[in-house]
């Protein structure tokens, strides 16, 4: 292999292993609940709230309902095999925003009990 190929190689490799590790520390907006809208739509964003509501089906699919004042979102996490949630429990979610039958709800891939 010539010196030009080595060297291409050798960025690449390095390059690739950069933008993993700063993939790896950005993080999404924090949005209020309240603050949620439209606008958001098909973004990862954070935001948190109380849990007004929650079930997990047979297929473990975790669906919470969200609530901050008067501002309410629907939460669904896919393959959820156990939770440690209950209502009136403050979560930080984090998620992309999506329409489902017209309303916004968010499809999380992370949720955390809030530690104060």
């Amino acid at each position: 292999m010539d010196l030009i190929a080595k060297y291409s190689l050798l960025c690449i490799v390095s390059g690739l292993i950069g933008l993993y590790f700063v993939s790896q520390s950005i993080e999404p907006e924090y949005v209020e609940l309240t603050n949620i809208d439209e606008n958001y739509l098909n973004k990862i964003i954070k935001t948190s709230g109380e849990i007004s509501n929650l079930f997990l089906s047979n297929s473990s699919t975790l669906f919470l309902i969200l609530k901050e004042r008067d501002k309410k979102i629907n939460v669904v996490m896919f393959n959820t095999h156990s939770i440690n949630f209950k209502k009136g429990d403050y979560v930080v979610v984090e998620g992309e925003v999506c329409l489902y039958k017209n309303k916004l709800e968010i499809i999380a891939r992370d949720i955390k009990k809030f530690d104060s």
